[in-house]
């Protein structure tokens, strides 16, 4: 969905045992959560399936949690449906880990491009309307 290089979100383990991660940046959605190799994000602590969770967009582009087959997870110590919205700095508990999902960082367009091509018409109209002015006296 998202092929940019820019996080759209970031998943911070705070407690569970994971391969070497403490922070995961997701840069692409559907994001999966589990064992298995085609997730993006491997985790080997107890009580994690395959594929235990995936993070999507739905149709509002708001944040889901999805579980994948007959997995559970909890989301700010309640349980969550099979499709659950996400909230910046929700707490995501699933088998012995506990993440917390928060939104990457909100950057602003490049619109140098834009401001120049407004700058050099306001210019344009100045210099013409100087020159008009000129002309008439």
């Amino acid at each position: 969905m998202n092929q940019d290089t820019t996080s759209i979100a970031l998943l911070e383990v705070s407690s569970g045992e994971t391969t070497d991660y403490t922070e995961q940046e997701i840069h692409q959605l559907p994001f999966k959560i589990g064992r298995s190799a085609n997730c993006q994000l491997q985790l080997s602590a107890p009580a994690i399936w395959a594929e235990h969770l995936e993070i999507d967009l739905n149709e509002k582009k708001q944040f889901i949690l999805r579980r994948l087959s007959k997995a559970t997870a909890m989301i700010n110590g309640m349980p969550a449906d099979v499709v659950t919205p996400l909230r910046n700095d929700d707490y995501v508990q699933f088998g012995s880990v506990t993440m917390r999902f928060s939104l990457g960082p909100i950057r602003q367009k490049n619109l140098s491009l834009r401001e120049t091509t407004a700058w050099a018409i306001i210019t344009v109209i100045i210099i013409s309307e100087f020159i008009l002015l000129l002309s008439l006296t």
